[in-house]
C-alpha cells in the first residue's frame, strides 16, 4: 500500500544500495505462452432473499448480483463517521466461503472490522454469517449459529478444521487479537480464545494460511503481521497538503508467526528451522506446493519491504528464497506495496506461478514459474503490465470465467488514502480473461453492472454458490456493502472436487490434482490462505469446454501417497478421500457428522 512522494524517506526511493539487488534471475522469455517460457522438468434467522439463482445468461462471461437486499446491510467498517486517519482504517476486513453446516452448498462470513471507543481504542464489531439453502435463499444465521462479536478490531479469516472432525472452523485475526469459532457440528459455533489456542495476540495479524508444513498430520497456522502502529504510535501526516493517513514507511516491521499444530489442538510457536526468517509489512499469504516436491511451500505478500517465499525442504524447515526465485520484488528491482496473493497454473505448462497486486504507480505482479523455484516476472509480455498504474489491488483469486480450462484472475481495487491525488478512492475492479495461456486481456467492461461502478475494494473470496459447477465471487468494501456475484455462464463440463485426507491433514492443503482429459492436462492445486484477508473453498474446480472430455485425476497428497482415479465423462461434483480408489458424491449432513465422529 505504498503512497509514493509523500514523506522525505519513502521505502522504495529511498532505499538504496540493498546488497541482493543485483542477484535477481534473470530469465529470459520472449513471450507468455508456454511456448515461450522456460522449459523445464517436469436453524436460521427470518430475514433473507429470496429470488433464485439466474439460468440466463449473458454473451462471454458476465455476473450478477445475489442477495443484494441483504448484502446491503453487511458492511465491514473501519471507524464509521470522520476518518481519524490512522494506518489500521486503510485495511479493511475480508470474507470466507465455506460450506459450514455441511448440506452441500457454501455459505458466507464476512466479518464487521471495528471502529474506536470514547478513548480512541480500537475495539471490534460484529461479523456476519450468511447462510445459503442451495436454492437461492440467503438468511442471516449469526445469531442462531451463536457467533460472537470479536472484542478486537478484526482485519481476516482463515478456514481449516481445527479439530479434523469433517466441520470447518473459522480463524479470525485482527489487531492485537486472534479467535477461533469452533464448529459444533450443529450449526452453531462455541468461540475458542487465542490464549485457549495457544497463541499470543500481542500483534497486528492481517491475513493467515493453514497448512501442514512440519508432515505431522496436524494443521499449521501462518500469521502474517503487519507493522508497528498502536494507538500510541500514531503520527500525524499530512500528504499533498491534507490530513490523510501515514504510510507503512512511518512504521517500523513486524515478524510473522508460524503456529505449529498438535494432536490436543494447542498451537505452538515455531522456533528454529520452521521460524520466519524475513521480517516484512504483510498483508497476504497464500500456501501450496509450489515446487511440485510434496510439501508446502509458503509465498507471503509484503507492503514495500521485500516479498518472502519460504520454500519447504522435506517438512524439515522453511528457507525463505524470495530474492533469489525472483518474486521478491517488482519490475523496477524494488519492493511493490504488494496487498493480494494466489498461485495457479496460468500457462498450463503444468507448473505453478504466483501472482500479487499491488499499490497504484506499480505493475501487478505475475511470476511464471521456470521450475526449481525459479520464477520471471512476466507482467509485461502478459499483458498485465499494460493495465492503467492507477489502481490500488487488494483481493485477488485465479478462477475459470469462461469453461476454456485456462485460469484467469479477478481483483478488487480501491485506493488507502482519503485523499488520493494520482486516482480516485473508489475504483473499477480487473477482470482478466486468460487467452489460452498466451497474455490476459481487462474484460471488466462488459462483465456486468458491478464492473462498471466504482468501490472501495478489499477482500475477496470464490466458490461456487449456485450449484452450477463454475466459481461465484464475494467482495467486501470499505465502509460499503458486500457483494456477492454470481457466474452467469452455463459450463458444458466441469468437475469440482472436495479432498479429504486421511493420513494427511484433513484439508489437504498441499495436494496437488492433475486431470487428464481427452486432449491435455491441467493441473490445480489444493491451497490455504490466497486473496487478501479472506478465505476461498478449498475444493479444486476445472472447466472444460464441451468437446473436451475429462478422464483421470492423480492426487499427490501432502503425505507423500499418490493415487489416480477415473472420472465420469460428464463431470459433476465429488469428494475424494485419501486412500480410496473411487469418487464419492457430495455427503448429506449426517454422513459427514458420522465421518466426523
Amino acid at each position: 500500500m505504498r503512497q509514493r512522494d509523500t514523506i522525505c524517506c519513502w521505502v522504495g526511493r529511498c532505499w538504496s544500495g540493498r546488497r541482493g539487488l543485483l542477484l535477481v534471475p534473470i530469465v529470459v522469455s520472449l513471450g507468455c505462452g508456454p511456448a515461450d517460457a522456460l522449459k523445464s522438468p517436469t436453524d436460521q434467522a427470518p430475514s433473507g432473499d429470496v429470488a433464485g439463482f439466474s439460468e440466463a445468461g449473458r454473451t462471454g462471461p458476465s455476473f450478477s448480483e445475489l442477495a443484494p437486499t441483504l448484502m446491503s446491510k453487511v458492511v465491514a467498517r473501519t471507524g464509521t463517521g470522520t476518518p481519524r486517519y490512522t494506518i489500521l482504517e486503510s485495511l479493511g476486513s475480508g470474507v470466507a466461503m465455506l460450506d459450514y453446516d455441511q448440506d452441500g452448498d457454501n455459505d458466507l462470513f464476512a466479518l464487521g472490522g471495528g471502529t474506536f471507543d470514547a478513548n480512541s481504542q480500537p475495539v471490534g464489531l460484529a461479523p456476519t454469517l450468511i447462510r445459503n439453502d442451495g436454492q437461492g435463499r440467503f438468511t442471516d444465521a449469526t445469531i442462531a449459529a451463536g457467533v460472537e462479536a470479536p472484542a478486537f478490531y478484526s482485519h481476516g479469516v482463515c478456514v481449516f478444521d481445527w479439530d479434523q472432525d469433517g466441520f470447518p472452523d473459522i480463524l479470525v485475526t485482527g489487531f492485537r487479537g486472534c479467535l477461533l469459532y469452533h464448529n459444533q457440528q450443529n450449526g452453531r459455533f462455541a468461540t475458542v480464545t487465542a490464549t485457549e489456542l495457544g497463541i499470543a495476540a500481542d500483534a497486528w495479524f492481517t491475513s493467515a494460511a493453514s497448512g501442514d508444513f512440519n508432515g505431522d498430520g496436524s494443521v499449521d497456522l501462518y500469521l502474517v503481521t503487519y507493522v508497528d502502529w498502536t494507538p500510541d504510535n500514531d503520527p500525524p501526516c499530512t500528504i499533498q497538503g491534507n490530513r490523510d493517513v501515514c504510510p507503512p514507511a512511518q512504521f517500523n516491521t513486524l515478524p510473522d508467526r508460524l503456529y505449529l499444530g498438535t494432536k490436543s489442538g494447542v498451537f505452538q510457536r515455531a522456533e528454529g528451522p520452521f521460524q520466519p526468517s524475513l521480517a516484512g509489512k504483510g498483508l497476504g499469504v497464500v500456501t501450496g506446493d509450489f515446487d511440485l516436491d510434496g510439501d508446502t511451500d509458503i509465498y507471503v505478500a509484503n507492503d514495500t519491504t521485500p516479498n518472502a517465499l519460504y520454500q519447504n525442504e522435506n517438512n524439515q524447515k522453511l528457507v525463505e528464497t524470495g530474492l533469489y526465485s525472483g518474486t521478491s520484488l517488482g519490475l523496477t528491482g524494488a519492493p511493490d506495496g504488494s496487498m493480494g496473493v494466489d498461485a495457479a497454473d496460468a500457462n498450463g505448462d503444468g507448473l505453478p506461478d504466483l501472482w500479487v497486486t499491488n499499490f497504484e504507480r506499480e505493475s501487478f505482479g505475475l511470476y511464471r514459474n521456470a521450475g526449481g523455484l525459479l520464477f520471471q516476472n512476466v507482467s509485461l509480455p502478459c499483458g498485465i503490465g499494460r493495465l492503467a498504474r492507477t489502481y490500488v489491488g487488494f483481493g485477488t483469486a485465479f478462477l475459470d470465467i469462461d469453461s476454456d480450462g485456462f485460469e484467469d484472475i479477478y481483483a478488487t481495487n480501491g485506493h488507502v488514502l482519503f485523499h488520493p491525488e494520482n486516482a480516485p478512492r473508489r475504483q473499477l475492479p480487473i477482470l482478466l480473461q486468460n487467452r489460452a495461456g498466451k497474455d490476459f486481456q481487462n474484460i471488466a467492461d462488459t462483465a456486468g453492472d458491478y464492473f462498471s461502478s466504482p468501490h472501495t475494494g478489499r477482500g475477496a473470496a470464490i466458490g461456487d454458490l449456485d450449484g452450477d459447477g463454475d466459481q461465484d465471487l464475494a467482495v467486501t468494501h470499505a465502509d460499503e456493502p458486500m457483494t456477492v456475484l454470481q457466474n452467469d455462464g452455463q459450463p458444458s463440463r466441469w468437475l469440482r472436487l472436495r479432498l479429504v485426507g486421511t493420513t494427511s491433514h484433513r484439508d489437504a492443503v498441499g495436494a496437488i490434482v492433475t486431470l487428464q482429459t481427452s486432449s491435455r492436462q491441467l493441473v490445480r492445486l489444493v491451497k490455504g490462505g490466497g486473496s487478501y484477508l479472506s478465505a476461498s473453498e478449498k475444493a479444486v474446480c476445472f472447466l472444460l469446454p464441451a468437446a473436451e472430455v475429462p478422464e483421470t485425476i492423480t492426487i499427490g497428497w501432502p503425505a507423500g501417497t499418490v493415487g489416480t482415479i477415473s472420472v465420469p465423462a460428464d463431470g459433476g461434483s465429488f469428494t475424494v478421500v485419501e486412500g480410496s480408489d473411487t469418487l464419492q458424491p457430495p455427503r448429506a449432513r449426517q454422513e459427514n457428522q458420522e465421518m466426523g465422529s
